[in-house]
């Protein structure tokens, strides 16, 4: 029937020879209860499909009967003998069983004799060895002292004269300490210290005790770093030059300011002559000249823009209207977007010959939402050397609504890969007075208080107050004030006075630090020079300023 050029036919005779087969395949003629004394032929076939095997045996009257050899266990790996075990026999491989589980133990003889005599002299441990000699009570009457074991009383048993619980030998109180500090003898993480813990030894709430002497153990704190927190977007501003984000950078030995809209990621760059307050205001009014004076403007917290450093920059702000929001100090990431434009900027500016050539097209290069800069902040296109029809540069209106969503995705998108890329988890708020170690200066100190910015606070470290983000700043219950280092060029320069003891509010003097604080970012009378390079031949080499922008 299944051959090729053979019609397929299923009718009444072939549907009674299969269900007459199936009757004589599944009666007992064909399946027997297997008999060890007769001849037995075992037939195996194996294909791509699986494997294939029956036992047939030769029966009385010559035929042959085939049946499928399974053999079950017990649930319980215990296989049944027909010659039950002796009392004496059995008696003895337990002991036998108990006796291996003591010798493997990873301890000395000596220190085992030691636990030994310390259980008993506990208290507790005695208790605990009665119940398991005699018998345990009911849950009420357990003695207060063994309530925490009673969870556990089947898996607790005395072996040769030591208590355990199950191959874990109880560690009496008086040696909780040293053993937990031999644990945690190779500053191994709280999950390293657990399973070495779960191999030998036991106590009611080792695994908290474990994790509380990690999160205070002194070396730990100094060599660990902060999970990654949940990234906190900033939002898609309502309009152009609403938000601008500005920060300096270097380029063959020359200084920049670069300025760039949360909008329309437009940049405008201009060369600094000197690392001051005022050539910066400078160039902030020329720029806002051009397009409007913005909303907010977010920075880092560089000298030339710390109100306690110079107040040049505040005061510039009051009396033009905005906003100035600084980002704690080595934690760029808060004002991610105008670090990734200077990255972008100075890459185009390194592969170009012609630097301005190179802004252009990147003003006028659409950005991931479809709309180039240009367009955004100008509502048109610019002419750049690329050919395009006229029409093109005509002004119009960008479609607010589209952006809005296109912009909405990108936000919730970075924010997704960046959290399932670093696994985050928010970090405990920390609390005025708390100690906590700095983790970029390697220092100690104490919070004085939280500032309004998000995860931003305000410590102390020696008679110097710093502005740090709770990614550096790690809980150090021990607490061991650290001396005044030399380099403050990190520090905000608040200095807290004997006056301002109450950490709920305190009242912070502040005071300019000296020009020699900063030698990048330096004060109002520092210039952005290098020092000349000199040849062998004692040649000052002076090199060319170009293009001066």
């Amino acid at each position: 029937m299944l051959r090729n050029k053979v019609t397929f036919v299923w009718e009444a005779p072939q549907e009674a020879a299969f269900q007459k087969m199936k009757k004589i395949l599944s009666s007992d003629p064909v399946l027997m209860i297997l008999d060890p004394g007769k001849e037995t032929t075992v037939t195996a076939d194996a294909s791509s499909y699986g494997l294939e095997a029956t036992i047939c045996q030769k029966q009385a009257d010559g035929r042959r009967s085939e049946r499928n050899c399974q053999e079950f266990q017990d649930a319980l790996s215990r296989n049944p003998q027909k010659v039950p075990y002796k009392r004496e026999e059995l008696e003895a491989e337990i002991d036998a069983f108990i006796q291996m589980i003591t010798s493997s133990l990873p301890a000395s003889s000596r220190r085992l004799d030691e636990l030994r005599v310390s259980q008993l002299k506990d208290e507790t441990c005695q208790k605990l060895t009665d119940y398991v000699l005699k018998g345990w009570p009911s849950k009420k009457e357990v003695d207060t002292l063994c309530a925490p074991y009673w969870q556990n009383r089947y898996e607790i048993s005395v072996q040769d004269g030591l208590l355990m619980r199950g191959c874990r030998i109880i560690i009496p109180k008086s040696h909780q300490a040293e053993v937990l500090n031999q644990i945690h003898e190779g500053h191994l993480g709280i999950t390293k210290c657990r399973a070495r813990a779960r191999r030998s030894v036991y106590w009611p709430g080792i695994s908290k005790v474990i994790e509380k002497k990690i999160k205070s153990c002194t070396a730990c704190i100094q060599e660990s770093s902060n999970r990654h927190q949940p990234l906190i977007p900033t939002s898609f501003p309502e309009r152009p030059r609403e938000v601008l984000g500005l920060d300096l950078f270097k380029y063959k030995n020359s200084w920049y300011l670069l300025i760039s809209d949360y909008y329309s990621r437009y940049p405008e760059i201009a060369r600094l002559d000197r690392l001051t307050s005022a050539e910066i205001i400078n160039h902030c009014k020329s720029i806002f000249s051009h397009h409007g004076i913005p909303d907010v403007v977010r920075s880092d917290n560089g000298s030339q823009f710390d109100p306690v450093k110079t107040v040049e920059f505040k005061d510039f702000a009051k009396s033009y209207g905005f906003t100035h929001i600084s980002s704690s100090p080595k934690f760029s990431q808060s004002n991610g977007l105008i670090e990734a434009a200077v990255k972008t900027v100075k890459a185009r500016i390194k592969k170009s010959r012609d630097p301005y050539l190179a802004l252009m097209a990147y003003r006028a290069t659409p950005l991931e939402n479809g709309f180039s800069p240009s367009e955004l902040l100008m509502g048109r296109r610019i002419n750049t050397t690329l050919p395009v029809a006229k029409t093109q540069l005509q002004p119009y209106s960008v479609n607010k609504k589209v952006l809005e969503a296109k912009e909405e995705r990108r936000i919730e998108g970075q924010k997704t890969n960046y959290d399932k890329h670093h696994g985050v988890r928010n970090l405990d708020e920390l609390d005025p007075g708390q100690n906590v170690w700095i983790t970029d200066r390697r220092v100690t100190g104490k919070v004085l208080q939280k500032t309004p910015y998000p995860r931003s606070y305000l410590v102390q470290s020696g008679r110097r107050v710093c502005r740090r983000n709770r990614k550096h700043l790690i809980p150090s219950p021990d607490f061991h004030p650290e001396p005044e280092t030399e380099d403050d060029s990190d520090v905000t320069g608040y200095q807290h006075s004997p006056a301002d003891a109450d950490p709920g509010c305190p009242s912070l003097m502040s005071s300019p630090q000296s020009p020699e604080t900063y030698p990048e970012r330096a004060s109002s009378s520092t210039e952005a020079s290098p020092d000349p390079y000199v040849t062998r031949s004692r040649r000052t080499v002076r090199p060319p300023e170009r293009l001066d922008f």
